[in-house]
């Protein structure tokens, strides 16, 4: 009896070692950070990490980084190769910053990146690019979160989707949101005082569409406010606009246009927006782009308000 006892102790022993070791093998579900962590510590809610590169190395994979108090949490460009949710928990300012290129990046493919309530902005010696680059077919979201004042681009997104729920993309010295393909959602979010253009799309696939949503969203105060341009013969890209505004854009306020050799296949459709302030305030070129309207989207003080030919379509 007592043998059998004790094998079974052995048994039931060497199985929690083996689950032990598998779980530590597999990584955390949720890595935490503080200004007072180590990185030599597990990460753990008792002994926090203090970097996001030590964090990402101990989440599993669809897990969690929780940033605990206000701090930067990089000191190069985060390079990110798994799914995971990093967030800073509410009172928090959770910091990521450009310093010698992006301050965020992943050309990782199939994988799903969410950023929650934090600021990503340049170091302060001026070797920063882009606020996040996402550089393959990966999902992107940011929600409650700035990305401001970055050297290049706010957000570059090639083949990627990108969704910005929420969201603050402002005074980024060249584009706020650059999207070469893919799919791109701005939702209840506010692109503000971008140099170039607010938000630039550019279609690169042809037989599957490039496809963009804006709702409920302010652009206003860049150089241009939505630009969806083809330069590659063929391609194909949508783009809905509903209830949002463009206003005081140094040039244009939302346009389509076509730069290809031989046409493209582009729709603007555009519906109970406001378009106020700006030099232009619609604007359709190119013989394969359309700019379609309901008729209900107000015009008010641009200098000049519709440029090309829109099109005006029915409701149901």
């Amino acid at each position: 009896m007592i043998n059998q006892r004790m094998t079974r102790g052995l048994l039931l022993g060497a199985c929690l070692f083996a689950a032990s070791v598998t779980s530590h093998a597999a990584g955390l579900f949720r890595a935490y950070l503080s200004a007072s962590g180590n990185d030599a510590n597990p990460c753990s809610v008792t002994a926090p990490c203090r970097l996001l590169p030590a964090a990402l190395a101990a989440v599993a994979d669809g897990g969690e980084i929780w940033m605990l108090d206000s701090a930067n949490y990089n000191t190069a460009t985060v390079n990110i190769t798994k799914s995971v949710t990093i967030l800073a928990v509410p009172g928090a300012v959770g910091s990521v910053v450009a310093i010698g290129g992006p301050a965020i990046s992943s050309a990782t493919s199939s994988i799903h990146i969410v950023l929650r309530n934090l600021v990503i902005v340049p170091f302060s010696d001026g070797t920063g690019t882009d606020g996040v680059d996402a550089l393959a077919a990966l999902t992107l979201t940011l929600e409650k979160t700035i990305v401001g004042g970055n050297i290049n681009n706010g957000i570059v997104g090639i083949g990627a989707t990108v969704r910005l729920v929420d969201s603050v993309i402002r005074d980024n010295q060249v584009d706020g949101v650059k999207i070469v393909g893919g799919r791109l959602y701005v939702l209840s979010s506010r692109i503000l005082g971008n140099q170039e253009i607010g938000v630039e799309v550019n279609p690169n696939s042809i037989g599957t569409p490039t496809f963009v949503v804006v709702s409920d969203s302010v652009i206003s105060n860049n150089g241009s406010g939505f630009a969806i341009v083809a330069f590659i013969d063929g391609v194909v890209g949508r783009a809905s606009i509903t209830r949002s505004t463009f206003a005081d854009n140094v040039q244009l306020g939302a346009g389509a246009g076509d730069q290809s050799v031989h046409g493209a296949d582009l729709v603007l459709s555009v519906g109970s927006s406001a378009f106020t302030g700006n030099a232009i305030g619609v604007q359709q070129f190119g013989a394969g782009a359309v700019f379609e309207t309901q008729g209900n989207n107000m015009l008010r003080q641009n200098g000049t308000s519709v440029l090309g030919t829109p099109t005006l379509v029915g409701g149901v």
